[in-house]
């Protein structure tokens, strides 16, 4: 499996751990987890923690995800109260940032450990 979801602080952060990537199975189980659980959570905001640290993606694979991320329906993948964080401090995660940033207007906060994330939430 490619997802693994951490519930911390009752439902209102939830760690994504992502590491080995197959988008198809990542995309679906992605949608039947955090999707779900950020709606049950509504009207308050749901923070995700995307948890990149043990993810090896080559340029290809970086390429095709992009890819997959380009044809996204913002509906279908982000609830209007998520809020995201990055744990991780690899390419992948400054690429992420920056085509988000360019294609979603979103710079999404980057940490090295998922507590530093936590102690940023609670703050």
């Amino acid at each position: 499996m490619t997802l693994h979801i951490e519930r911390l602080e009752k439902d209102i952060i939830l760690v994504n751990y992502i590491g080995g990537l197959n988008l198809v199975e990542h995309r679906t189980e992605y949608k039947k987890t955090i999707v779900p659980a950020c709606e049950e959570n509504e009207p308050d905001p749901t923070h995700v923690i995307h948890n990149v640290t043990q993810l090896e993606m080559g340029f290809t694979d970086m390429l095709k995800w992009i890819e997959s991320m380009q044809t996204r329906r913002t509906s279908e993948l982000l609830a209007p109260t998520m809020r995201q964080y990055w744990v991780g401090n690899n390419q992948w995660v400054k690429s992420m940032n920056t085509w988000m940033k360019k294609h979603d207007g979103q710079t999404i906060p980057v940490f090295t450990e998922v507590q530093q994330a936590v102690d940023y939430i609670k703050s």
